[in-house]
Order: structure tokens, then C-alpha cells, then sequence
């Protein structure tokens, strides 16, 4: 008798050990991951910076991990509430200065989010234009954005 309260201990003490252990792993995963990729003009435009807020209940700075590639940069974010996700960043280029916002709503706080965020800045008829290319999983959306230094570049992922 005094085995099988042993074994049983045993089994209980370890299931929660293991339960500690996946908490502590699975709360530490970055949910929201991508990179980033502007053009202008048909050059490559390299980002510096980027910025995450996370608009809830109350609005709060997400810490980011940026790592800047040749043609792009990665990011990675906790991503660890449900929620809309604000990603801004600044482009400054000879007369052009805009701040785009991509704002991703997150409808899953335990799901992983890889983005890929393509901006196709271009002049046309004395006006700059956009097109910004967004993937996340196997969907992909377009849209298009005209006279961007007077109407923001506000792209919005539902």
C-alpha cells in the first residue's frame, strides 16, 4: 500500500514539475514574427527602427527583437494577447517623410503570427504611392494608398 501512495506521489509531483516547466517554456515564445521590405522608387530602402504598441484595455510598448538583413528587417514580439497590434516606423527619403502603421488584430493569444510586410513606394503624376503587400500563414492582401504624404499608409489586418 505504502508503494502505490509512493507511485502516485511520484506521477502527481511530476506531472506538475512538467506542467512548470511547459508554462515557463511556452510563455517565453515570440507569437508575432516577420520582417519587413520597402522600395523606393524600385531601390531598396533599409528600416532602422520599428515600434510596436499593443492597443488593449490599456496601451502598452511591446518589447521587439529587430535584426536588419541585406533587403529587409526582422522582428519578433510577444504577441502574447488577444488584440490589435500597432507596427510603426518612419521613412525618410530626399522630400519624402511618412510614418506607415501596419495595425494587426490578433483574435488567438496563444497563436504565432509570421508577417511578411512588402511597401512599394513610387512617384507618380507629382505623388507618392504605395502599395503594400501583406502576408501572414498562406494569405496574402493588397492594397494601394495614393498621395501618401497628405493621407497616411494605415494598413489594417483583421
Amino acid at each position: 500500500m505504502k508503494k502505490r501512495i509512493t507511485i502516485i506521489f511520484r506521477c502527481v509531483y511530476g506531472a506538475v514539475f512538467l506542467a512548470v516547466i511547459f508554462l515557463i517554456v511556452f510563455s517565453n515564445i515570440n507569437r508575432m514574427r516577420g520582417e519587413i521590405s520597402i522600395t523606393i522608387n524600385g531601390e531598396e530602402y533599409l528600416l532602422n527602427d520599428l515600434e510596436c504598441k499593443y492597443i488593449g484595455g490599456e496601451e502598452s510598448y511591446e518589447k521587439l527583437t529587430l535584426r536588419g538583413t541585406e533587403s529587409a528587417l526582422k522582428f519578433k514580439s510577444s504577441g502574447s494577447c488577444y488584440g490589435m497590434y500597432e507596427y510603426s516606423f518612419d521613412v525618410s527619403h530626399e522630400d519624402l517623410n511618412i510614418n506607415p502603421q501596419i495595425l494587426v488584430f490578433k483574435t488567438n493569444w496563444w497563436e504565432i503570427y509570421v508577417m511578411n510586410i512588402k511597401i512599394d513606394i513610387y512617384k507618380a503624376k507629382d505623388a507618392w504611392n504605395a502599395d503594400v503587400l501583406f502576408e501572414i500563414g498562406e494569405n496574402t492582401y493588397q492594397e494601394t494608398f495614393y498621395d501618401i504624404e497628405n493621407n497616411e499608409i494605415e494598413f489594417r489586418y483583421n
